[in-house]
């Protein structure tokens, strides 16, 4: 597995060089809500290129088209009257206690896990919905990296250096596929210029390190925003279908408001089973309810935006699992 998550980096950034098109990075953190608990933050970084039947030759091209060939084969479609894309990404996640100066394992909380993926992802969509079928391969421990990730983030943000990394779960190779629908249910343009839309979709991720699914419903309220789709997925993962058709957009400052809310089903869990294993006694929630309040802003060929995810469970603490996200993308 190593040696194709080198060859998958590779390939990455020959496309990059090839036929840049979009890039899209996300940071969540919970600074906004100071407190660590549980995911306290992570990153991912992704890239997608043109739609398949504008795309130059060569690496890119050659890409979408074996992840056409590949997911049409295991769903029996040749996914008639769609537009195809393709993107690569790469995502860090942290977990960890609450309280994170303690350099001893807590036993009766949340165990340290890191974990790191790659996603190959292809969309197959049209202007009301998409089809997102991903691949997912990468590492839960040590070799995620996370330690040395969260400890240069706080020491840039000048936040409590987390002491416990020594202690986070054992290792496990990660492979996984994740499978996302998402539509466009309503719309509506208003006569100053301004649009309201409706998303909601349907999701499910089944893998050796997480099995799980949900749906979820996201409102959005503009000007000028991008004909794209903004959506909630599966939990902690990033987003690559908000860069579909971020090209298709006014030349002009844009803004959006956002709010959603979305229920997440774990039926497994390897850092449940992993931290049980090594003594941990902590609270292992099966289901999530996760809200979302955004703004974003367009200008050019630049989008940022700043979101909040309030999390609701059953577990009656004082303690927050929520967090922040700060999202740019750029697109050329």
């Amino acid at each position: 597995m190593g040696s194709f998550i080198k060859k998958t980096g590779l390939f990455f950034s020959l496309s990059l060089v090839l036929c840049a098109q979009n890039w899209h990075v996300e940071l969540d953190n919970d600074l906004l809500v100071s407190s660590d608990d549980a995911y306290t933050g992570g990153f991912s970084i992704t890239y997608m290129g043109d739609m398949l039947e504008r795309a130059e030759e060569g690496v890119y091209k050659e890409y979408t088209q074996t992840m056409r060939d590949l997911f049409s084969t295991l769903f029996l479609t040749d996914f008639p009257n769609k537009h195809i894309n393709a993107s690569i990404g790469i995502q860090q996640v942290h977990i960890t206690p609450n309280d994170i100066e303690r350099s001893d394992p807590i036993y009766n909380d949340t165990p340290y896990a890191g974990i790191a993926l790659a996603h190959l992802s292809l969309f197959a969509w049209d202007d009301a919905v998409f089809d997102q079928y991903r691949l997912s391969l990468g590492v839960v421990g040590k070799r995620a990296m996370t330690k040395e990730v969260q400890e240069n983030i706080h020491r840039f943000t000048g936040s409590k250096n987390p002491r416990g990394w020594d202690n986070q779960i054992g290792e496990r190779g990660s492979i996984g596929f994740g499978y996302l629908r998402g539509m466009r249910g309503y719309e509506q343009t208003f006569e100053d210029g301004c649009a309201f839309e409706w998303f909601y979709s349907v999701y499910a991720d089944l893998g050796n390190t997480f099995i799980g699914g949900g749906a979820g419903t996201l409102v959005r309220y503009g000007k000028n925003m991008p004909r794209n789709f903004d959506v909630p997925s599966i939990l902690f993962n990033n987003a690559p279908n908000k860069v579909l058709n971020m090209h298709d957009r006014p030349n002009a400052l844009g803004w959006s408001l956002d709010a959603g809310t979305s229920f997440n089903g774990i039926g497994y869990y390897y850092l449940y089973e992993e931290g049980e294993r090594a003594g941990y006694n902590f609270y292992t929630p099966r289901w999530m309810l996760t809200s979302k309040i955004g703004a974003s802003v367009y200008v050019e060929n630049f989008n940022f935006s700043l979101s909040f995810f309030p999390v609701v469970t059953r577990k009656n603490t004082t303690q927050s699992a929520s967090w922040g996200r700060f999202s740019l993308g750029w697109h050329y």
